[in-house]
């Protein structure tokens, strides 16, 4: 079980702390635990509560109303409505949930939900997307446990591999391109989302994997001849470090031009050049098909 501050239940739900604090002293609607020094914290129910009331909210729902609905009724309601969402908050929270609980059910609902209302790239990058990096965030601040991540991601990434397989062999690709991870980054959703782009639209993709050393590179570029290649920086890292491996990996790529995927976060400190370019979201990833 996590231990949640207010200030995190404020950050994952996008409601404010002040207005938190006067639906648990008029409404009870979720009720703070003690450490033994007397500090409140809340648990992963008492998030995914806060997820579903907001769900409600957006249905219309009055606060009144939700605080009167035990915890599964709320949840219940939740999944009844969701299919008739105008937006994608209900499934995004959703996401958040089952990977807080670990409820594999409700993660393969959801998708399965959104999944012909838009197609599976949008459900990735409208939908995927948006929860990963709000996940992601609630890691990198020790709001969600390793575990919950890594089971998130792992669900994700058998998806991915699914609609890859599920692709036709690609006779003619128009182009071709090498992906990889560099040493020691192991995020690897985006490397596999970025390969099923590539071959629905007719680009043959060559993908390493995770922590490719950069030693033998070169050989495979010498036999694929690829016109790009792409990398991801996922994980933290100083400037100085990713600037290190970009000029490593220039120095095996010769002529081919590399493009480098990653938060703003992370890349803003790399300068573009006509062999290096960057590209910060998964709507820039159009370019390397268009």
């Amino acid at each position: 079980m996590n231990n949640y501050q207010i200030a995190d239940l404020e950050q994952i739900s996008g409601i404010k702390a002040h207005t938190i604090r006067i639906w648990e002293k008029r409404y009870n609607l979720i009720s703070p635990l003690r450490t033994k020094t007397n500090i409140r914290y809340y648990s992963n129910n008492d998030i995914v509560k806060l997820l579903n009331t907001v769900t409600l909210l957006d249905f219309g729902f009055k606060i009144s109303k939700i605080s009167e609905m035990s915890f599964e009724e709320i949840s219940d309601t939740v999944t009844q409505l969701t299919p008739k969402a105008n937006n994608y908050t209900p499934y995004i929270n959703n996401f958040i949930s089952s990977s807080l609980t670990f409820n594999v059910h409700l993660f393969n609902t959801c998708f399965d939900e959104i999944l012909p209302k838009i197609g599976f790239p949008k459900t990735m990058t409208e939908v995927i997307y948006p929860f990963l990096v709000k996940i992601g965030l609630m890691w990198t601040t020790n709001d969600v446990s390793p575990i919950q991540e890594h089971f998130a991601t792992a669900l994700i990434r058998k998806k991915i591999n699914y609609y890859i397989e599920s692709l036709p062999p690609l006779l003619d690709p128009k182009t071709k391109a090498v992906l990889f991870l560099p040493e020691n980054d192991w995020h690897d959703i985006g490397l596999l989302f970025t390969e099923y782009l590539l071959l629905a639209n007719g680009v043959q993709a060559y993908s390493l994997g995770q922590n490719v050393p950069l030693d033998n590179i070169d050989e495979l570029i010498e036999i694929v001849k690829p016109e790009y290649l792409v990398t991801f920086f996922v994980s933290r890292k100083t400037k100085e470090q990713i600037q290190k491996i970009i000029e490593d990996v220039l120095k095996v790529s010769g002529k081919t031009k590399l493009y480098v995927c990653g938060p703003w976060s992370n890349l803003q400190h790399v300068i573009e050049t006509d062999k290096v370019k960057l590209l910060f979201n998964p709507d820039d990833l159009s370019i390397l098909y268009a």
